[in-house]
C-alpha cells in the first residue's frame, strides 16, 4: 500500500518540483500565521479593553518581538543539533502552551512574558521554514517560491483577524489559536520529503550579513519599524478614531489582500530584474501611501481608510520575502538556517522598536494619524538608503561566501567563494 504523503494533497498537474518540495512547510507556517494574526487582533483590543494605553500596548507587543529576536539568534542551534522537524514539532508545542495560557490573566506583565514565549518559538519556526525554503530552491526560481509562500502566509494572516473577530471573545480567540498552533505539526510530521541539512553553526552575525547583503538587512530592519507598528497597533488607531472592531479587522484584511496582490508579481518581476529595483519601488509606494494615511481623519469617509490601508499593506508587507531572496541569492543553500536566523534577528529587533515608538507618537499632538506618519518617514529613510546602493554602487563586484572563525568567536562572512554582484 503506497504511503501517505502531505505534499499528495495539494498536487497538481504541472506544478513544479520545487514547489511540492517545500509543500508541506508552507502549509504548515500558514497555519501557524492563521494563530498569530488573530492574536494581532485579539490581544490589542483586550487590553484598550481593560484601559490599557497605546504604551502599555506597544509594551506587550514589543515583549512578542523580542522573545522573537532572540528566538532567532537561537534557532539555528536547534536547527543543527536536531534537524528541521523536530525543531519545529517542539517548538510548535511550546508555543501552543504558551498561547494556551493567556486564559490565565490579563495583566499586562504575565501577557509580555507569555508573549515573549510565543515570539521565542515563532522565530524559531519560521526559521525552520524559510531556510528549508530557502534551501531546496535554485536562485532563477527562488523569488517565485518564495512570493507563493508568501501568498499563502498572507492569505492566512487575512484570514486570522477575521476569525478572531468571529470567536467573540478573548478566552474563545485564544483556544482557537492554540487549536491552529497544533495544526501546524500536522502537515510537518507528515510529510516524507528529506529535510534540508543542518546549519553549520549559529545565526549570522551583523558584520557576516551586512557584508553579504547590506541591502536586505536594512530592508528587513525597516519592515521590523514599519509593519510591526503599523499593523499590530492599527486596531488601537481604528478605536481612536472612533472605529469599530470589525472595522479594524476589515481594514486589517485589506491591506493583506492587497499585499497577496501584489506580492505574487512583484516576486516574478525580481527574478527577472535587479531585486533591489523592485524593493525600491515598493517601499518609495509605501512611503506614499504611510503619509497618505496620516492626512486621513475620523471624518473621512470610512471606504477611503480602507483604500488607504490597502495601498499602504500592499507594498510594505510585500518586500521582505524579496529581502530574503536577495541575501539567498548571495548565500550558500547549506547555510540558509544561519542568514535566515540573523535576518529575522535583525527584523525582530526593528519590530521591538517599532511599536514602542509608534505607541508614543500616537499621543502627539496629532493624534492617532502620527502612527503613519512615523511608517512614512521609516520608508522614505529606506528610499534614501537604497537609491544610494543601486545608483552609487550599481556594477561593482565582490566575492563572498562563508568560512569559519576561530571556535571563540561566532561564524563569520569571509571574502573567499563564487564571484557575485555587490547588493
Amino acid at each position: 500500500m503506497r504511503r501517505f504523503d502531505i505534499a499528495d494533497v495539494v498536487k497538481i498537474p504541472g506544478l513544479p518540483k520545487a514547489y511540492v518540495d517545500v509543500a508541506a512547510i508552507m502549509i504548515a507556517i500558514a497555519t501557524l500565521q492563521i494563530a498569530a494574526s488573530l492574536l494581532n487582533l485579539t490581544i490589542p483590543l483586550a487590553l484598550h479593553q481593560k484601559g490599557a494605553g497605546a504604551i502599555e500596548a506597544g509594551m506587550v507587543l514589543a515583549g512578542y518581538t523580542l522573545g522573537f529576536a532572540i528566538g532567532a539568534m537561537r534557532a539555528p542551534k536547534f536547527l543543527n543539533r536536531v534537524g528541521h522537524i523536530r525543531t519545529f514539532a517542539g517548538f510548535a508545542a511550546l508555543g501552543a502552551v504558551a498561547t494556551l495560557m493567556l486564559d490565565y490573566g490579563t495583566q499586562s506583565l504575565v501577557w509580555t512574558v507569555l508573549r515573549a514565549i510565543t515570539g521565542f518559538c515563532a522565530a524559531t519556526l519560521f526559521t525552520v521554514g524559510e531556510s528549508w525554503i530557502s534551501s531546496q530552491t535554485e536562485a532563477h526560481e527562488r523569488g517565485r517560491v518564495m512570493g507563493a509562500y508568501q501568498v499563502l502566509n498572507k492569505s492566512a494572516q487575512a484570514l486570522g483577524p477575521m476569525i478572531g473577530t468571529a470567536t467573540g471573545g478573548v478566552i474563545t480567540a485564544v483556544a482557537t489559536a492554540t487549536a491552529f498552533f497544533c495544526s501546524s505539526l500536522i502537515p510537518v510530521c507528515l510529510t516524507r520529503v528529506k529535510e534540508p541539512p543542518p546549519p553549520s553553526g549559529g545565526a549570522l552575525p551583523l558584520k557576516g550579513l551586512w557584508t553579504l547583503a547590506p541591502a536586505a538587512v536594512a530592508g528587513v530592519f525597516t519592515a521590523g519599524l514599519v509593519n510591526s507598528a503599523g499593523y499590530s497597533l492599527a486596531a488601537i488607531y481604528v478605536v481612536d478614531l472612533g472605529g469599530t472592531a470589525t472595522w479594524a479587522a476589515s481594514m486589517m484584511f485589506a491591506a493583506q489582500m492587497a499585499s497577496l496582490t501584489v506580492q505574487w508579481p512583484a516576486a516574478r518581476l525580481s527574478d527577472s530584474i535587479d531585486r533591489r529595483l523592485v524593493i525600491l519601488g515598493l517601499n518609495v509606494l509605501a512611503t506614499a501611501a504611510g503619509f497618505g494615511i496620516m492626512a486621513l481623519g475620523s471624518e473621512t469617509p470610512g471606504v477611503w481608510h480602507i483604500v488607504a490601508f490597502a495601498a499602504w499593506g500592499g507594498t510594505s508587507f510585500s518586500y521582505y520575502a524579496l529581502c530574503v531572496a536577495h541575501a539567498a541569492d548571495r548565500a550558500q543553500g547549506q547555510d540558509m538556517g544561519r542568514v535566515a536566523g540573523g535576518l529575522l534577528f535583525i527584523w525582530a529587533t526593528g519590530a521591538v522598536i517599532g511599536p514602542i515608538v509608534g505607541g508614543a507618537v500616537m499621543h502627539l499632538p496629532m493624534g492617532p494619524r502620527a502612527l503613519y506618519g512615523y511608517c512614512g518617514l521609516c520608508s522614505g529613510a529606506y528610499v534614501v538608503f537604497m537609491l544610494s546602493r543601486v545608483l552609487i554602487r550599481r556594477g561593482a563586484r565582490v566575492r563572498v561566501d562563508f568560512a569559519p572563525a576561530p571556535p571563540t568567536t561566532p561564524v563569520a562572512a569571509g571574502p573567499q567563494g563564487t564571484d557575485q554582484t555587490n547588493p
